[in-house]
C-alpha cells in the first residue's frame, strides 16, 4: 500500500499520510534530489521505501523516532501523482508497509 505525500514534481504530486512523511525542497522538480523524513516510533528496526521503482533506504537519527532517506525525482518525470511506498520492520521481526 502506497503513503500519499502532496507536493509538487514539477506540477505533479507526490503522496503519503499528513504528519508521518516531509520531504525537502518543497518544490520538487525532475532531477532534484528529496530528503525524506518519516516519524516513527522506537519500536522500528528498519525503514525503507520504493519511489520510481527504486529501493530507498532510511537512516535512523540518534532520538530513534526520526528516520531519513535520500532519493531524486527522474530526469523526464511528467506531471503526475507518483507514490512513495514504505515498508517498516519493527522490534518484533513483522513488516508494516503503508
Amino acid at each position: 500500500m502506497a503513503s500519499p505525500i502532496s507536493q509538487a514534481v514539477a506540477a505533479s504530486r507526490v503522496v503519503a499520510k499528513p504528519g508521518m512523511v516531509s520531504w525537502q525542497p518543497a518544490r520538487l522538480v525532475p532531477g532534484s534530489p528529496v530528503l525524506f523524513q518519516i516519524s516513527s516510533s522506537k519500536n522500528s528496526r528498519e525503514v525503507s521505501a520504493q519511489w520510481f521503482g527504486h529501493e530507498v533506504t532510511f537512516f535512523r537519527d540518534s532520538s530513534a523516532t526520526a528516520w531519513y532517506g535520500l532519493a531524486a525525482v527522474p530526469l523526464g518525470t511528467a506531471a503526475g501523482t507518483y507514490e512513495l511506498s514504505l515498508r517498516k520492520t519493527l522490534a518484533s521481526g513483522k513488516t508494516v508497509e503503508t
